[in-house]
């Protein structure tokens, strides 16, 4: 984003992305559920420009991306190994022990 609009603009997204990702942590449930894509994924919308892909827990909210505009972000997950095929499980890692999974780690 920063080379198509500049990084003034770029950081004042971030600016306003950022309060609203956290804001999952009060309501994590809401989104279009995606288990089409992946189990546990959810999209939501912000600001009519971006989707952003999260997984949320009991315990975490797990940010799988943000996509501007006409990303396809189906076609993300798609071209991801088989080992990403659980999040929930991952998010769920993540959140009692601080590392993510075996099959997510890089």
């Amino acid at each position: 984003m920063t080379q198509i609009a500049g990084e003034g603009r770029a950081d004042a997204v971030v600016n306003r992305l950022t309060p609203y990702c956290l804001g999952l942590e009060v309501f994590p449930k809401r989104g279009m559920r995606r288990d089409d894509i992946v189990p546990g994924l959810r999209i939501i919308g912000f600001e009519r420009r971006f989707a952003i892909a999260f997984v949320a827990t009991e315990d975490l909210v797990l940010i799988e991306g943000v996509f501007h505009g006409g990303q396809d972000y189906e076609a993300a997950y798609r071209e991801r190994d088989e080992g990403w095929t659980d999040l929930r499980n991952c998010a769920a890692n993540l959140a009692f022990s601080g590392a993510p999974c075996s099959s997510c780690s890089p």
